[in-house]
């Protein structure tokens, strides 16, 4: 597809949140989209910015066409897919959440997009380990907005599988604040005692969760990190 001048124009136009965008720029947008995973970096780049305006997410994250940008997100959200690609289409993803048809998106995909973080974190760079922990991160404030008890323990589940195999701070750090806020305000003893067993029984999780909590390190991102983690062992252990 050859982009003219104008359309260009609305394209960056897009990027802006707060402008008023035309139904042909978001069409044109989604052809884009069906580029090859080569050249699709700065398509992906605008859409990630152009998700926060609320005209392009209820254009592009409702119904059918919501449906149909998932399926262009799994073309890059393989292991074998450019890093590039891997961190934009997360970013988008994690952009969907600024309005709630992009809310409703992903929550209708968790399934595929929680077993697409434990593919794509066996580790890998520092920018996707970040973006996938955002997602988490995401899915805990809506799930604390709206519980969902299966999706809280889907994603219990996701952030414990992951975060023994994160290796940026930050990255730890925002799976921590999930894990948080997950065990935190889930109020059903059950459903509360199965958060705690999924954490507890991931394998090297709840020492790993001990070491990190004891750490004395005075840098500010490792700092952050043994805070967090002391903060859940003890929700572990209410």
């Amino acid at each position: 597809m050859v982009v003219s001048e104008d359309q260009l124009e609305g394209l960056v136009k897009m990027a802006d949140p707060t402008s008023s965008i035309q139904p042909s720029h978001v069409d044109v947008l989604k052809q884009l989209l069906e580029w090859p995973a080569e050249i699709v970096y700065p398509v992906l780049d605008i859409a990630r910015l152009a998700v926060r305006n609320q005209e392009v997410n209820t254009a592009i994250c409702s119904g059918q066409i919501g449906d149909q940008l998932v399926g262009y997100l799994r073309r890059f959200l393989l292991p074998t897919s450019p890093t590039a690609n891997q961190m934009l289409s997360l970013r988008l993803v994690c952009n969907m959440f600024a309005h709630q048809d992009g809310v409703n998106l992903v929550l209708k995909h968790r399934d595929y997009l929680l077993s697409t973080l434990v593919d794509l974190v066996p580790p890998c760079h520092k920018n996707v380990q970040i973006a996938a922990a955002t997602l988490i991160l995401n899915l805990a404030v809506a799930f604390s907005r709206t519980p969902n008890p299966l999706g809280q323990i889907q994603t219990v589940s996701t952030a414990s599988t992951v975060l023994p195999r994160l290796t940026d701070p930050e990255a730890q750090f925002r799976t921590l604040v999930a894990l948080g806020t997950l065990l935190w305000d889930m109020d059903q003893p059950d459903s509360r005692a199965k958060l705690v067993q999924c954490v507890k029984n991931t394998p090297a999780l709840p020492t790993l969760l001990e070491q990190w909590a004891c750490s004395s390190s005075i840098e500010q991102q490792h700092a952050k990190v043994a805070n967090c983690s002391a903060q859940v062992v003890a929700l572990l252990d209410m």
